[in-house]
């Protein structure tokens, strides 16, 4: 496999910023053929051993989840288009872009239009998870995005996938976590997983900034010399998550082969305690290949759509958009968009602190 890294020192910050969020929707549409597949003999035996590009929805399986992807293929999502996960993303790149400022009203008002062609179940629009249910549900009973009643008991992984527009946004860490937990209070009432998404946020800004792997965990732990953002990260075990991600460099004391069998050492599951310790030993297991850090998280089963997307955004912050194959960008849906507006982010986030 074609080793597409360039070297860090000679990596633009709009390279970075591009590879960061185009990493995410890639990663994303990566995972939406075969997503959810929690045999893994049964995911092998539908679509191979190490699927290399995007398919379209398998509709013919026994999978337990079949019939998302069937509701998906009927709803004409092919190969390249990204989830409701996706939508939401790009809902916010396009917000922050038209309005030049991150506001979590502005957003919420954008996200409104969407939530209002959903019907409340699950097998509504793209598919809705139930983070998007319960949100659709309380602001249809009136409750505003900033009220204390709004988040409820997610565990997922969406609002560490939003942090990534935030991340490349802003430039100063507590900046950058005062505004993330902003949004993440909209979706999550625990503070825990709140600041476990704050540190993957604060990672991606981190590489976005050139921090290479070697200084990354020691990069991480001195966020808790900065009062302020230990306030709302939580704790210093929470700084310490990222690097536990370098134990990939030890293969002697561990060793997972192949390495999309990381997602059975994490977890198969949706919780984003899970999936983030899968997207940070990705990254070091990888140093030099976005391609095989993106492969190993999509091919790994499960929640495998949010697995990728949130080790594309690390692995593509790292190496940059040039590192990405160009048969990703060619077919991801609004790629040219999506690719303008995190340029569009780049020249925002100069005037940014």
């Amino acid at each position: 496999m074609a080793d597409n890294a360039q070297t860090g020192a000679a990596l633009t910050r709009e390279e970075r910023v591009e590879g960061a969020v185009l990493g995410l929707f890639v990663g994303d549409a990566l995972g939406l053929g075969y997503h959810w597949y929690y045999d893994l003999n049964v995911l092998e035996h539908d679509v191979g051993p190490w699927v290399t590009d995007y398919l379209d929805p398998v509709v013919k399986s026994e999978q337990s989840c079949r019939y998302i992807s069937q509701y998906r293929f009927d709803q004409g999502l092919r190969a390249g288009n990204y989830s409701q996960t996706g939508q939401i993303l790009f809902l916010l790149l396009e917000s922050l872009v038209e309005k030049n400022r991150f506001d979590v009203a502005v957003f919420g008002h954008a996200l409104d239009g969407l939530l209002s062609e959903l019907n409340g179940e699950a097998l509504s629009g793209r598919y809705s998870e139930g983070v998007v249910r319960e949100i659709r549900q309380k602001r249809q009973q009136g409750i505003a995005w900033d009220s204390p009643d709004l988040p409820g008991n997610a565990d997922t992984s969406l609002g560490a996938q939003l942090c990534v527009i935030l991340a490349v946004l802003y430039r100063d860490p507590l900046s950058l976590v005062d505004a993330a937990d902003r949004l993440l209070q909209v979706f999550y009432r625990d503070r825990f997983l709140r600041g476990c998404q704050l540190v993957y946020a604060l990672t991606v800004q981190a590489l976005v900034q050139g921090t290479t792997l070697e200084q990354l965990d020691e990069a991480m732990t001195r966020m808790a010399e900065i009062q302020d953002v230990m306030r709302l990260v939580g704790s210093y075990g929470s700084l310490q998550q990222p690097g536990l991600g370098q134990i990939a460099e030890r293969p002697e004391m561990v060793c997972v082969e192949p390495t999309k069998y990381i997602s059975l050492v994490f977890g198969l599951d949706c919780q984003v305690t899970h999936l983030l310790p899968a997207a940070y030993y990705l990254l070091y297991r990888y140093p030099d290949s976005f391609e095989m850090a993106m492969l190993s998280a999509s091919n790994g089963g499960g929640e495998n759509v949010a697995r990728s997307a949130l080790t594309g955004a690390l692995a593509g912050a790292l190496h940059g958009v040039n590192a990405i194959p160009r048969r990703f960008l060619d077919k991801l849906e609004n790629s040219e968009a999506i690719r303008s507006y995190a340029q569009a982010i780049t020249r925002l986030s100069a005037t940014m602190v």
